[in-house]
């Protein structure tokens, strides 16, 4: 029994490929999430938002809605539905953020960062571009 409990529950990976474009005063950052499931996608998926960037889009394919669940001082956790007709085993997220660095301390800065929740692994690449004349 419990064998056939742990089979039912679908194994899912994400990978989140990111690039942010720090300028004057604001940080833009585009990431990409792509999951993948070993069935169908039909458990809406959750990620937490660190860094306090404001949520400008989420758009996808397979996106059906999208809530900010819970927010704290650095964290949001998010929650992403699918759309029912979607009965594919991979859906990708494009997700736009801004964050306001006018008020940095000394020039430091933290990049926004995702964290998906309930999956079994996530890999990905992190890249960092300059707007304006500030070091990176």
């Amino acid at each position: 029994d419990r064998d056939e409990q742990q089979q039912e529950v679908p194994q899912v990976t994400s990978i989140h490929e990111v690039m942010h474009s720090v300028g004057e005063g604001m940080v833009r950052s585009s990431h990409i999430l792509e999951y993948t499931s070993s069935s169908e996608l039909s458990e809406p998926a959750q990620f937490s938002l660190y860094g306090d960037p404001r949520v400008i889009s989420i758009v996808g394919h397979a996106l059906q809605s999208w809530e900010i669940v819970s927010r704290s001082k650095n964290e949001q956790l998010v929650r992403v539905y699918w759309k029912r007709s979607h009965l594919d085993s991979t859906a990708t997220l494009l997700i736009s953020t801004e964050s306001d660095r006018s008020d940095s301390q000394q020039g430091k800065i933290e990049l926004p960062r995702i964290e998906c929740r309930n999956v079994l692994r996530q890999v990905g690449h992190v890249g960092v571009a300059k707007d304006a004349n500030i070091e990176v």
